[in-house]
Formats: C-alpha cells, sequence, structure tokens
C-alpha cells in the first residue's frame, strides 16, 4: 500500500495488498474494511526529546515486564522485542517510511529502557 491512504481507498481495485510482518503478502477485500484510524506515531527525535526533558519513559513497561521480574525475566523480554523491532529485520522489505520509522522508535524506545535497567539488573546479579 502506498503511503497515501485516501487514494489507496478511494481507486476501483477491491483488494489493498498488504506485507505482513514475515514478509507474506495479504489481499484484503476493501468491502470487509469497517474503519481505518490514522494513529500519530512519535518520531525519534520526538522521543528523544521526551526522554530527556521528562521522566515519561516507564522501562518496566515499555519491557512489559512487572518491577519484581528478575533480570533473567527482564533481559528475555527485551530480546524478545529487540528482535521483533530491530531495524535489520525489516531491511530489504518494501515497507512503507511511516512503519520503518515506526520500527525505528520502538527499536530505540526499547534499547533506552533496557539500558536504564541494565545497571541495577548488574547489581542484581553480582549480589
Amino acid at each position: 500500500m502506498s503511503g497515501k491512504l485516501p487514494d489507496t481507498m478511494n481507486n476501483p481495485e477491491p483488494y489493498i495488498q498488504l506485507m505482513r510482518p514475515d514478509g507474506t503478502v495479504a489481499m484484503i477485500a476493501k468491502a470487509v474494511i469497517a474503519q481505518i484510524e490514522q494513529i500519530n506515531i512519535a518520531r525519534t527525535d520526538q522521543l528523544t526529546k521526551r526522554i530527556k526533558t521528562d521522566s515519561i519513559l516507564d522501562p518496566y513497561a515499555v519491557l512489559g515486564v512487572s518491577k519484581t521480574s528478575s533480570s533473567n525475566e527482564i533481559q528475555s523480554a527485551y530480546h524478545a522485542l529487540a528482535r521483533r523491532y530491530h531495524p535489520d529485520h525489516f531491511s530489504g522489505r518494501e515497507i512503507p517510511p511511516e512503519v520503518l520509522q515506526y520500527v525505528s522508535t520502538m527499536f530505540q524506545r526499547i534499547t533506552i529502557a533496557y539500558n536504564e535497567l541494565k545497571p541495577e539488573l548488574d547489581r542484581n546479579d553480582a549480589a
């Protein structure tokens, strides 16, 4: 699908071609789409600025773990998310720029969250 959602939805073609995360192609009938909402995805520069100026980033929430999670659980969560959102995973694929921006932002966010927890994990492992 091109970066122009209205053009894609209003052209005469009955289907939309989408690429799944695993690289396979899916054809979606426009007739079955009930609603499409545009979301505002934070750009990498916005995310970096917010992280520097606020304490809005809860590293545990970003990694999807609780504050009582073990070092191994936190590391496992980080590695799973890093694999899922690593930009190299998406290189060479025909993906819209906004998706690549989202992936890059998510990967940066995951890395920042883990790096914030890393000193605490190292202390816990040493104890």
